[in-house]
């Protein structure tokens, strides 16, 4: 049996699902205590470290996706002699994103990390349908998803990446805080793009 197809809806449920995801995150993490977000939760990642890395993932999913509502090539949110291609590359632009991070106060990291989602699903909204669900639509602006719808394959990574590489992370956090199994709301869809 075949797979409905995708929908701009969907795409908007998606944000929608993770912004509730998120909001559950912080509303448990509230029930513990204040935090100071420098708590550890992921090896030597605190929970600042966490969210902003997120975070940092999501200004280029966002700048994608609003490069493509206005038509224009997406500028990566990291220093221009760091690129994406290799491990490498990446895990120098992890170094860059905790170290402006760091400097944050939690409270902003926070508000970033909502903020994004509303970027992203206004940017979505903005792009039209046809656009946003068609493959290969934007090979010539973003190349790197040129086989790609961009809607659902870049909300989808994005979602995908927080709940296949750091959700279990924050879930323990979260039951260490509070004293029991903290139960957090579904993932979103990835609509079949995984990170």
């Amino acid at each position: 049996m075949n797979e409905p197809p995708v929908t701009k809806m969907d795409v908007i449920r998606s944000i929608e699902t993770e912004r509730v995801w998120w909001r559950a995150v912080v509303d448990l993490a509230e029930q513990g205590g204040p935090i100071t977000g420098d708590e550890p939760i992921d090896g030597e990642w605190t929970v600042r470290d966490v969210i902003e890395h997120v975070n940092g993932w999501r200004r280029w999913t966002v700048a994608r996706l609003e490069a493509a509502a206005n038509g224009a090539p997406p500028v990566p949110p990291w220093p221009a002699r760091l690129t994406d291609t290799t491990e490498e590359e990446v895990d120098e632009i992890n170094a860059w994103f905790l170290q402006q991070g760091r400097a944050k106060p939690l409270s902003e990291v926070v508000a970033e990390a909502f903020s994004l989602l509303d970027r992203m699903q206004h940017a979505v909204e903005a792009i039209p349908d046809d656009r946003l669900l068609t493959p290969g639509v934007f090979a010539e602006t973003d190349p790197q998803i040129a086989d790609y719808p961009i809607g659902p394959a870049l909300v989808g990574f994005s979602m995908m990446h927080v709940h296949i590489d750091h959700a279990a992370a924050i879930q323990e956090w979260l039951s260490e805080r509070i004293g029991q199994h903290a139960e957090l709301p579904p993932a979103p869809s990835d609509f079949g793009f995984e990170d």
